[in-house]
């Protein structure tokens, strides 16, 4: 989990700015506060407030994180009226439903936001989604995965990690539970690549990577199986009969 954070913390003051070596000092020391104590209930006062962007990450304000210092965004130092709630352990959500969603996506990590955004390019061309954040890869939300395999066509997972990674997990548990074995999803998993990639902007790398919104998009619409009733594709083979003698 502190590297989950850690990564997020990273990834976010990049976009934003703000102090980063005050948070990255006690990540471990903050997910550990949170494992033993019963906060909001308990109490924790920082010694200073710019190491608290762990702490925001973990109490229901991690999808705000890349509002930090910015006009009506997260503030860069602890204030109570933002006061959060503590993410319960193993647990994921939900953050959009449309209705009759036909794929989902399954976020780890950092490219939820890309993954709302493909969700948004999807709805207009017409394909309902499901996006949800799978917070954490150990232990695995197994509920909400086996919920979003019976209930959709496609189930695509995107993290910023390896093969063998949350996807492979994600697979295993399927397979484990007979939810592949009548055929009704097709899953997808979006990985980095296993090769070097050039330094570049964030951006570039993450589209490089196959992470970003764009390829979320594509592979959703080439993995849906057509539907019923749309006349087949025109095929290449040509009958030629032959010539009576």
């Amino acid at each position: 989990m502190a590297d989950a954070v850690r990564a997020e913390m990273i990834d976010a003051v990049s976009v934003t700015g703000g102090h980063l070596g005050s948070g990255l000092g006690v990540v471990e020391l903050t997910v550990a506060l949170h494992h033993v104590f019963d906060t909001p209930d308990d109490r924790i006062v920082w010694d200073v407030g710019h190491q608290c962007y762990p702490h925001k990450i973990l109490t229901e304000r991690r999808d705000r994180i890349r509002t930090l210092r910015q006009g009506g965004g997260l503030s860069g130092f602890t204030k109570r009226s933002e006061r959060g709630e503590v993410l319960a352990v193993g647990k994921g959500r939900v953050v959009r439903q449309d209705a009759e969603a036909r794929v989902a996506i399954l976020s780890l990590g950092t490219r939820l936001s890309e993954a709302l955004k493909a969700a948004d390019t999807l709805s207009e061309q017409g394909v309902a989604v499901t996006v949800a954040d799978a917070r954490f890869a150990k232990p695995l939300d197994e509920a909400l995965v086996l919920d979003l395999a019976r209930e959709h066509e496609v189930l695509i997972t995107i993290e910023e990690g390896s093969r063998g990674g949350f996807g492979a997990m994600v697979l295993h548990l399927l397979a484990e539970r007979g939810a592949l074995d009548a055929g009704g999803v097709r899953v997808r998993t979006l990985t980095l690549p296993d090769t070097y990639q050039d330094h570049d902007s964030p951006e570039k790398m993450y589209a490089e990577a196959g992470l970003d919104a764009k390829t979320i998009v594509k592979t959703a619409l080439d993995t849906l199986p057509a539907e019923t009733g749309k006349a087949e594709p025109a095929s290449n083979v040509v009958s030629v009969r032959r010539r009576p003698r």
